[in-house]
């Protein structure tokens, strides 16, 4: 016959229940921080999606602009008959050498953001009626 001391402990028992609340805390932790991972990295990458096609399409129209407009001034240059290059046509080439220095397969490196923000001032220097910012209100615009 088996005596009270040989069965589970009552204890052990009641430890199981009463510690079942600390265990469910503990998975439910683990659990948002797997689920907090994920929707973090959703969010990182559709935002950096988001600011990359920004950046991309901003370059684009600053390379755009800048070779129709060095086109244009090429044209009335040669028309005019002076050997030599005029300021608004330096400028504007050394504004493309600084758009096709733009490297955006590395964004990590410094020099991507101080090379983006030195072509939009050479861009709002060379063409300051084209040029508006998305962070300044339109002040054409009153109510």
């Amino acid at each position: 016959m088996a005596g009270y001391g040989d069965g589970p402990d009552v204890t052990d028992v009641f430890d199981q229940i009463l510690c079942q609340d600390e265990k469910s805390l503990e998975a439910g932790v683990q659990e948002g921080e797997h689920d907090g991972a994920l929707a973090g990295y959703a969010e990182g990458f559709c935002f950096g999606w988001t600011k990359g096609w920004e950046i991309g399409m901003e370059i684009g129209f600053y390379k755009g602009y800048s070779r129709r407009a060095l086109d244009h001034y090429a044209t009335l240059h040669s028309r005019t008959g002076d050997a030599s290059p005029s300021r608004k046509v330096q400028t504007i080439t050394s504004l493309l050498e600084i758009l096709d220095r733009i490297n955006l397969s590395n964004v990590k490196a410094d020099a991507l953001s101080d090379d983006i923000v030195l072509a939009r001032r050479k861009f709002k220097q060379i063409f300051p009626g084209i040029f508006k910012s998305r962070n300044d209100p339109d002040t054409s615009t009153s109510f």
